[in-house]
């Protein structure tokens, strides 16, 4: 059994990364190829990037995921870092273990916590990328690029109650 684990997720991204590449390059195209034209000072684009932290793909993968989408921004519209917004929206582990079809057992809770977790240690790193000033040098198959910024511009995370309780 592979799914759930961060790092197979991750993996994936990456055996099937020209695909990705290809197809999430295309996908902004077609939404954002009405600003092709626009000087790159003037391009701006607001992005959601939404998924899981409990599973494999969305826990392993979401950083990625951003880095890909500013990279491609980058690449395909010469725009400028600032003038594109990029939102992460990531659901939390209750929200799947409060909605499963079937009951999960106390080891799958505790496996789902802990993607969860990681990933948010990983990117909490990330977004205070001002503080340490490190630079994330990405190697993936057909893409390379260092990156001095935050991930997201915007951040959040969607548990299952709301914080009063409802």
């Amino acid at each position: 059994r592979f799914g759930g684990i961060r790092q197979v997720g991750r993996i994936q991204l990456f055996r099937n990364m020209t695909n990705v590449i290809t197809k999430m390059g295309d996908a902004l195209q077609q939404i954002l190829g009405a600003n092709a034209d626009t000087p790159p000072d003037q391009f701006s684009a607001n992005i959601l990037v939404c998924g899981s932290l409990s599973g494999g793909t969305g826990s392993g993968a979401s950083l990625d995921i951003a880095y890909i989408v500013r990279q491609l921004i980058h690449s395909r519209f010469n725009a400028y870092e600032t003038n594109l917004k990029l939102y992460g929206m990531f659901l939390m582990p209750e929200c799947i273990i409060q909605h499963a079809k079937k009951d999960l057992s106390d080891t799958r809770h505790r496996e789902l916590r802990a993607n969860a977790f990681a990933a948010m240690k990983e990117i909490d790193y990330w977004m205070r990328q001002e503080v340490h000033g490190d630079v994330l040098t990405v190697r993936y198959p057909g893409l390379q690029a260092e990156w001095n910024c935050r991930p997201f511009n915007y951040l959040g995370y969607l548990g299952h109650t709301w914080e009063n309780g409802i």
